[in-house]
């Protein structure tokens, strides 16, 4: 049964790869590869971990992928360069895999489990699904004429759970992060309402939404850990200001 276990990262990066070679070649079906590599994910995943909904650990090792992966799949219909689509293939099937080794690492191997690799892999992850569905939410918006209030709920709930996630899977208690949460979680919403006014394009407001987050949850995340000095904040600002900078300053405006 361990070999099967051990299997399954492997055979998760297949199924997703595949999925986006049949998107690629097949544009006209799309929809086809997208939907079977989500649902041979989420199978694979589910049977990698404990079928029991109520514990933490399921919901937590079981959502976070199969959120990444539909991020994905969503921006991907939005990419129109054939080399950013396979640059997209390739990074989710990575990105996939090492988080599903290491949950089988976690779960069925601890011995040759490395201390902090899931917490530092769902950080990435969850950044790049909030990247990912902040362009998607721009695109709906922009493209479609989405309404902002259809949206913003959307964006709400997807905050919730990852800071939810993020904390959880960094040992803090859940008690202590339920007002962060949904301060976090309104605070990154209204930004996003913000943002979809300004003249720019999509995955620049998604870029500058990323950041913000990014800063929001590294410095929560060292104020609960009691590391919170002037010399962390003054790193993690000169960072973001960078990336702000060179983002907005490289930005092609309307």
């Amino acid at each position: 049964m361990l070999v099967f276990f051990r299997a399954i990262p492997y055979a998760v990066a297949l199924v997703v790869s595949l999925g986006f070679v049949w998107m690629i070649w097949q544009p006209a079906w799309f929809w086809i590869g997208a939907v079977v590599a989500w649902i041979f994910c989420l199978y694979l995943c589910a049977r990698l971990v404990s079928f029991d909904w109520r514990e933490k650990t399921y919901r937590f090792f079981l959502l976070t992928p199969v959120l990444f992966l539909a991020s994905s799949l969503g921006v991907f219909l939005f990419l129109e360069s054939f080399w950013l689509q396979i640059a997209l293939g390739i990074v989710t099937a990575a990105c996939l895999f090492f988080f599903t080794e290491q949950v089988f690492y976690y779960l069925h191997l601890p011995v040759r489990y490395q201390a902090y690799t899931i917490e530092h892999l769902s950080l990435v992850l969850h950044v790049l699904v909030l990247y990912f569905c902040a362009s998607i939410g721009f695109g709906l918006q922009l493209f479609l004429q989405i309404p902002l209030w259809l949206i913003a709920p959307v964006i709400f709930l997807l905050m919730c759970y990852m800071l939810a996630a993020t904390f959880w899977v960094s040992k803090i208690e859940h008690d202590l992060v339920r007002s962060t949460v949904i301060a976090g979680a309104v605070l990154i919403t209204e930004f996003f309402l913000a943002l979809s006014l300004l003249p720019s394009g999509l995955y620049v407001n998604a870029a500058i939404l990323t950041i913000f987050f990014y800063l929001f949850l590294g410095l929560t995340r060292a104020h609960f850990f009691e590391n919170l000095s002037r010399i962390f904040l003054r790193r993690y600002l000169l960072i973001a200001c960078g990336l702000l900078v060179l983002i907005v300053g490289t930005a092609q405006w309307v």
